[in-house]
Order: structure tokens, then C-alpha cells, then sequence
């Protein structure tokens, strides 16, 4: 069998004649889009498309957690309200609008404006899990590819791709 791949490519080609700009490998790629053909015939890891992983997978675990972005202004202007009504004492007779909306549910003001402001503490909570281990992640397989683990650095950006759904999942958080 004869492997024939593209310069800095992943696409590859098994048998065949070898296509115009293309050299032969020595081996069959290694599972996974993020190897590259070298000049020399070896697969190289391209560290670049694996941190694009990870923050391809954060995005999209953050999208999963924060929604709407319109919606996420309308939790903004709710949470603002309640903190300033709490600031406030409460009053029972300047009730905003977004905390009377709880009201309407059965809750007092006061059960409202709280139950908005832990909800918004586990929403960011989330997105600071989020933040930290996508961070965390691209710093460890920076790391472990400088030093050339290769089979480190794809494990862990599989572990930073279960520790970013965890992450979402483990938030408490409930749009």
C-alpha cells in the first residue's frame, strides 16, 4: 500500500499515482483531521487545529448555557432590577417590572429579586468554568506539544472536551 498526501494538508490518497504537489508518506494518517503532511513523508500534529477544538467546543458549550443573546440582554436589565431593588430594601411600592413578572408566579417581590439574582450567579458561574478550562486546556496541550507528547497533547484536548460539556451540564444553570 502506497500513501500518497498533500503538503500541509491532512487529505491523503492510498494507491494510485501521486498527484502533482503531493509526496508519498510513510504511513497512512493517524485518526484525526489535525495531522499534516510534511515535505519529508511524516505526519505532523498541528497543535493549531487542536486549540481551535477546544475553543470551537467551548463556544459552543457557552452558547448552550448563556442562549439567546437577546434573551441574554433581557436576563441583564432583570438582573440590574433586582439588585437594585434589593439594594433598595425591597420597597413594595417600586416593584420593577422584570421582578413583578415573578410576582405573577406566585412569589413575593422579595423571593423574585432573590430567585433572579441566584440564577445569575450560577450563569456566571458557568461561564467562568467555561472560560477557565478552555484557557487551561489550550495551556496544557501548548505545553505537552512543545515537549512532543503527542499522545498527551490528543488526550488532553479529549479531556478538555468532557470537562467543557461537564462543565455546562454540572452548572445548575437552567435557561
Amino acid at each position: 500500500m502506497t500513501v500518497y498526501a498533500q503538503i500541509g494538508s491532512s487529505l491523503q490518497q492510498v494507491d494510485g499515482s501521486c498527484p502533482v504537489g503531493w509526496v508519498q508518506m510513510r504511513e497512512q494518517r493517524p485518526d484525526g483531521d489535525y495531522w499534516l503532511a510534511a515535505e519529508n513523508g511524516a505526519w505532523a500534529l498541528d497543535v493549531d487545529l487542536l486549540l481551535a477544538r477546544i475553543d470551537t467546543t467551548a463556544d459552543s458549550v457557552r452558547s448552550t448555557v448563556a442562549g439567546d443573546p437577546l434573551r441574554a440582554v433581557e436576563y441583564d436589565r432583570a438582573v440590574l432590577e433586582a439588585q437594585q431593588f434589593k439594594e433598595a430594601g425591597y420597597p413594595s411600592d417600586a416593584v420593577p417590572r422584570s421582578v413583578a413578572a415573578g410576582v405573577v408566579n406566585g412569589q413575593t417581590p422579595q423571593a423574585s429579586a432573590d430567585a433572579i439574582l441566584r440564577e445569575s450567579a450560577l450563569y456566571t458561574e458557568a461561564l467562568y468554568s467555561i472560560r477557565e478550562i478552555r484557557l487551561q486546556a489550550k495551556a496544557d496541550v501548548r505545553a505537552l506539544a512543545e515537549v512532543g507528547d503527542v499522545a498527551a497533547v490528543l488526550g488532553r484536548t479529549e479531556a478538555a472536551m468532557r470537562e467543557l460539556a461537564l462543565a455546562a451540564k454540572d452548572s445548575g444553570y437552567a435557561i
